[in-house]
């Protein structure tokens, strides 16, 4: 889009005369930037921006024109500067953040969070494969998705609390990504109920624990075999509630939360040697997931908000911006760290 609107701007008047009626004109060059470099992140962009405006007002004044290595003397020169510029901070972005080639294996990432994780590693380039347990329509949702960017997707049902069947579905991803998984997020997990703890039943207790901690381990265990090139990322979902012990009826799922920030520590440590990193992401309030919509009544979502210093809920692409963080080459020299990512509501 970008190079669309260059090269549709064909009169050629002084820089001086364009500049005096043409700000509209930079505007679409700058809003066309941010759509074909896509893989460009926000930096990225407000680089090239702040570019366009140093030429504008070079442009005013005439100063500075003349030790350029290009001639800014018509608009059409500066569309060939910023094409160049563009150009180049595309490809530096994109070996930052390039995940082509990789293979990512989300459990429950058919809706919610685990879909708008699926989406960002596609985005990225990475093929995926994502589970789900119940839900197979948005499953099937996200995996049209993610084949219209140009990635392979598959889709597993799957009980991650059963540790047979995922050894099983992690053989039938690995078989179809050609006996590797590069990028495992563990993000199936659940509140079940909010229960106090007086009230609470072993079998509530286990549920939990089961649900957010053994499919976290079941899943690493089934799936560091395949990680089998020298390099792998490994993201856990852990949460705010193992910060600051949640709200109501929240014992159990906060200790199982809890639970994941240790795992993940010690995983890091025990795996670092194979190339693999292990981080986790502690999210607080995400709307639109089940989770919240399930949980949570609106007044105590509204209450939470206006105690947010961001003043806003977060959504699942705030989410996956970090986890993108983690397995890209941006984040290959940190391991066993937690992400907040709470609006300022709680710092660690």
């Amino acid at each position: 889009m970008f190079f669309e609107i260059c090269s549709k701007r064909q009169r050629r008047l002084s820089l001086l005369d364009r500049v005096t009626d043409d700000c509209q004109y930079l505007h679409e060059i700058i809003l066309a930037v941010s759509v074909t470099c896509r893989k460009v992140h926000c930096e990225k962009i407000r680089q090239l921006s702040g570019y366009i405006i140093e030429l504008t007002e070079q442009s005013k004044t005439h100063k500075n024109l003349s030790g350029r290595n290009h001639k800014l003397i018509s608009i059409h020169g500066v569309e060939r500067d910023l094409e160049s510029n563009a150009k180049k901070l595309y490809q530096e972005s994109d070996m930052k953040i390039n995940l082509s080639g990789r293979t990512a294996f989300v459990t429950g990432g058919n809706l919610g969070l685990g879909r708008g994780m699926s989406l960002a590693l596609a985005e990225c380039g990475a093929d995926v494969a994502l589970t789900y347990y119940s839900h197979k329509q948005e499953g099937e949702e996200t995996v049209r998705m993610i084949e219209d960017m140009g990635c392979r997707a598959y889709l597993f049902q799957l009980d991650a609390t059963n540790s047979s069947q995922v050894d099983q579905v992690v053989g039938q991803v690995a078989e179809q990504f050609g006996g590797h998984i590069d990028i495992l997020m563990n993000n199936a997990g659940h509140l079940i109920a909010r229960k106090e703890i007086a009230e609470m039943s072993d079998e509530h207790w286990h549920k939990v624990m089961n649900v957010n901690v053994s499919t976290t381990f079941y899943c690493t265990r089934a799936v560091l075999p395949h990680m089998n090139t020298g390099w792998g990322r490994i993201v856990n979902m852990s949460s705010l509630a193992a910060r600051n012990g949640g709200s109501y009826g929240q014992v159990a799922y906060s200790a199982s939360k809890g639970a994941i920030i240790s795992f993940t520590r010690a995983l890091a440590k025990e795996v670092a040697s194979k190339g693999i990193t292990v981080n986790a992401v502690a999210p607080g309030v995400i709307l639109e997931t089940p989770f919240h919509e399930t949980f949570t009544a609106d007044d105590v979502l509204k209450t939470i908000i206006n105690n947010t210093p961001l003043k806003r809920g977060g959504v699942p692409e705030d989410v996956a911006g970090a986890v993108i963080y983690f397995v890209s080459e941006l984040g290959s020299f940190v391991t066993g760290e937690v992400l907040e990512i709470n609006g300022g509501l709680y710092f660690a």
